[in-house]
């Protein structure tokens, strides 16, 4: 482990130096960028697994904010857009990018049902020829490790109700912690993704990125590497545990899911400044950052930042009812050129009621029942 440590940070040295030089030359210099990209020098990902984290199509984009657990939220979104029939559930809109960009889980009391039906409508979009992206947030991030205490009792009792693969858990943070169709699922979620141009993540990005010359990449692949270790049986735990340096990922500070550099106020003393961001964004060749976590001031889409410039999209509107906020969602059309923010009213509690027995009926079931 010591080896390989010593071998990554002679890597990531060599990578930065040549990522300065090439800035340097190519672009002219940032002043402060060596203090800039030394701050992240020890900050270590593991190697690339190799899974694709850029997207190229011709596909429209439909990007949600925070859902917190609300899937009728979510619901009203894909019914009112007429993506799936409103009484079973099901798929029926043309192949599209479908982007969720983190914090699925804890708040409005449905997150078992919202991560259930969504192994469901991923296969059913695959099936159309589209896409369901799916992005790590920080609460997905906080339960994985154990922190329990992020989840509120009624998103736990959901997880706790009805066995999981056979096993009844009575604790929220076992059934994080151990192998079973969730955790398998979460471990096909993405840190950042590149879909037409748009760079999609939780967050925000740092200097971190010129660690590596495939860094996106190679993050995705340690929070994988990290979610497979706290979901490991306990016996396996701890030899599949990654490198410490590896940790920074899922620190509040730092990582891609907890960044508050992209606040659209009161943002921290030492965040990214507009020509860093510029720079990262050239450097990754991406058009746009469209991002959650920080619900905008006034519940809507917010295109443009205040300080970092019109490249960054904000889209936490406060989709969850827990959240009290506003629906929406971010509709982008590549052959028209355009972003279009969608808003929509909050459904009654009795809408959809079909669809969540449906849910209901396939959990109780082990997932066995389709929907």
């Amino acid at each position: 482990m010591r080896i390989f440590s010593i071998v990554q940070k002679i890597f990531s040295t060599v990578v930065i130096l040549l990522s300065v030089e090439s800035f340097a030359q190519g672009r002219g210099q940032i002043a402060g960028l060596d203090r800039w990209v030394n701050r992240y020098a020890e900050m270590q990902t593991v190697l690339d697994d190799g899974q694709p984290w850029t997207f190229e199509n011709q596909l429209t984009t439909l990007a949600l904010g925070d859902l917190h657990g609300d899937l009728n939220a979510f619901l009203q979104v894909l019914s009112q857009m007429d993506l799936i029939d409103s009484e079973t559930g099901r798929w029926k809109g043309a192949a599209m990018n479908l982007v969720l960009v983190g914090d699925l889980i804890n708040g409005a009391g449905q997150s078992r049902s919202l991560l259930t039906y969504l192994m469901q409508l991923q296969n059913e979009i695959h099936a159309s020829g589209g896409y369901l992206h799916l992005l790590v947030g920080n609460h997905e991030i906080e339960v994985s490790k154990g922190d329990e205490d992020k989840m509120p009792q009624r998103d736990q009792r959901e997880f706790t109700e009805h066995p999981i693969d056979g096993e009844s858990f009575e604790q929220i943070e076992d059934v994080f912690r151990s192998p079973n169709r969730y955790t398998k699922f979460l471990s096909q979620f993405q840190m950042m993704i590149k879909v037409n141009g748009a760079l999609f993540v939780h967050a925000g990005i740092q200097g971190w990125l010129m660690i590596n010359r495939n860094l996106p990449g190679a993050i995705n692949s340690t929070w994988r590497a990290w979610q497979r270790h706290w979901s490991a049986d306990r016996d396996k735990r701890r030899a599949e545990r990654p490198p410490r340096e590896t940790r920074w990922i899922f620190h509040e500070e730092d990582g891609p899911a907890h960044l508050q550099d992209f606040r659209l106020n009161q943002r921290p003393r030492r965040a990214i400044q507009q020509n860093q961001f510029e720079y990262l964004m050239n450097y990754l060749g991406a058009d746009y950052l469209i991002k959650g976590h920080n619900m905008t001031p006034d519940e809507r889409i917010q295109i443009g930042h205040p300080e970092l410039g019109p490249r960054v999209i904000s889209i936490d509107t406060g989709i969850s009812e827990a959240k009290g906020g506003r629906i929406s969602a971010l509709l982008m059309d590549r052959q028209k050129g355009i972003a279009e923010p969608i808003y929509f009213n909050r459904p009654g509690r009795s809408k959809f009621k079909s669809i969540r027995e449906r849910i209901k009926l396939a959990i109780e079931n082990r997932c066995q029942v389709a929907l």
